[in-house]
């Protein structure tokens, strides 16, 4: 792809006289740097959409005179009071306002953004908006499922959306994180402009190395890896003090961060045992240390931690967080497993166990029962055996450039070998051969074994190696593999 990048004055030279902008709030992505470039060039009559209420770039915007007509929910300027351009225009009688919702405005552009004319609302039935907006009409479910009228809210298709992200990439990519108004922005839009406060040289949608480091390590500690990319302005904080629920890697790229690391106030917490601030203290402060790019530092879940960016350099650091299973989750599925084979825990309690004059010593003596019966029943080896296929499976497969290999055919000459860092069981008996595999299972002839294992060994093979199958079964087999991204060409 080519480079995307251009310069500020050229970027709001495609804004022309008379087109629909959307703006982000002020508490999301705002190009202020553009906003000041169309000011200065003049550019006049847009219609500006609010999404889905807009601050000082459209306050400053309507000052410059440059917008005939402003479609929003609100026009605030938070703490700092009531935006003053706005008011003298509205005042003044310049300036055409579309009056909406927060739900209206972001129902108008999921409709363009779905390629649908209207979306339907209901919280704004019984309000005077319906009796000025001649755009919107009312109508009733047509599947008769629920009563009362429904407003039809025509979609908002902006000309152009321009925002700011913290990152962004030479092809176009941008990274915005949590601000989902952004993307539906981008969405709806006909076009979209970002400024950005720092370029990757690289492509923010397609990092192989990252994702090559996640699968080395999904492959050495047998859990799944996820990786979150956080840019920290210059003196700035990005998350107060808090714990997670995993064990996280932190590697700083860029810049540098001050860390503080305080006590537990949970040990080990459970998956989706989150952090709830003001729930808990962080305690005494144990360890500081600051991380400058290059440095790694590890975090156990639930030890609560805060950072802080040091200078004014952005911080770029990656999180790199574990999702381990527990010995709680093996044992929760053992006792699944039991329960299959024993339909003594599949009895129900007894009738009137909640009530106050329940006598519970037959019931705990029956719980007694089951807990023996469960300690000899149980088979580790083959709960084991099922957490270690199903990690597998769910594993994401290695796609790339896989599809031209899959579907061409091959010679006698062609070699091939296993991809690195991807993961795959062999299950075997005289009819049928099963790899087990991030994607699901795949299913082979019983007679293909040798050569499944010789494909599988990370050793260089070819087609040869099926000596026990016909040339047909092989090239299937081969294809299947690359298929499911187990295998690459190398010549």
């Amino acid at each position: 792809m080519s480079d995307s990048l251009t310069s500020v004055e050229d970027l709001a030279a495609r804004i022309p006289d008379g087109a629909k902008l959307a703006l982000a709030p002020d508490y999301s992505g705002c190009s202020m740097v553009t906003i000041r470039a169309l000011i200065a060039r003049g550019v006049r009559d847009l219609h500006v959409v609010g999404v889905p209420s807009v601050g000082f770039q459209g306050d400053m915007l309507i000052g410059a005179g440059c917008v005939a007509t402003l479609e929003t929910a609100a026009v605030t300027l938070e703490e700092y009071g009531p935006a003053p351009r706005f008011t003298a225009a509205i005042k003044a009688g310049t300036l055409r306002i579309i009056d909406g919702t927060c739900p209206a405005i972001h129902s108008g552009l999921q409709a363009a953004e779905k390629g649908i004319p209207f979306m339907p609302v209901r919280g704004i039935v019984g309000s005077d908006l319906l009796t000025h907006r001649d755009d919107w009409t009312t109508g009733t479910d047509p599947f008769g499922e629920e009563d009362g009228p429904i407003v039809m809210v025509k979609a908002i298709r902006p000309d152009f959306t321009l925002i700011h992200a913290p990152l962004a990439d030479r092809h176009g990519n941008a990274w915005i994180g949590v601000r989902r108004e952004m993307m539906l922005m981008a969405h709806a839009s006909r076009e979209t402009l970002v400024t950005a406060d720092e370029i990757y040289d690289g492509n923010l949608l397609a990092d192989e190395k990252l994702a090559q480091f996640c699968r080395s390590l999904e492959k050495q500690l047998s859990c799944k890896i996820q990786t979150n990319i956080y840019l920290t302005p210059g003196s700035a904080q990005g998350f107060s003090t808090h714990y997670d629920d995993h064990d996280v890697f932190i590697i700083q790229i860029s810049g540098k961060k001050k860390w503080r690391l305080y006590q537990k106030p949970i040990d080990n917490p459970y998956s989706g045992e989150k952090f709830k601030a003001g729930n808990y203290e962080p305690g005494a402060l144990e360890h500081d240390f600051i991380l400058k790019a290059g440095d790694c530092a590890y975090i156990p879940r639930g030890l609560m931690h805060d950072a802080i960016n040091i200078g004014e350099e952005p911080s770029l650091h990656i999180t790199v967080g574990l999702l381990v299973k527990k010995w709680a989750d093996l044992m929760l599925e053992a006792m699944s497993e039991v329960a299959l084979r024993n339909p003594k825990f599949r009895r129900s309690l007894p009738a009137g166990f909640a009530r106050d004059d329940f006598n519970v010593s037959d019931a705990k003596e029956y719980f007694t029962v089951l807990v023996n019966e469960f300690s000899e029943d149980t088979n580790f080896e083959e709960v084991f055996e099922y957490f270690k296929e199903n990690f597998l499976r769910l594993r994401v497969p290695d796609y790339r450039n896989q599809l031209n290999l899959a579907l061409s055919s091959l010679d006698q000459s062609d070699s091939f070998i296993r991809r690195a860092n991807l993961q795959a069981l062999v299950r075997s008996d005289e009819n049928e051969v099963i790899v087990v595999a991030g994607g699901g299972d795949l299913h082979f002839i019983g007679n293909s074994l040798k050569g499944i294992k010789i494909a599988l060994s990370g050793e260089k093979f070819s087609i040869g190696a099926f000596s026990d199958i016909s040339k047909k079964e092989a090239e299937s087999i081969i294809h299947k593999l690359s298929a499911f991204g187990l295998i690459e060409k190398i010549n």
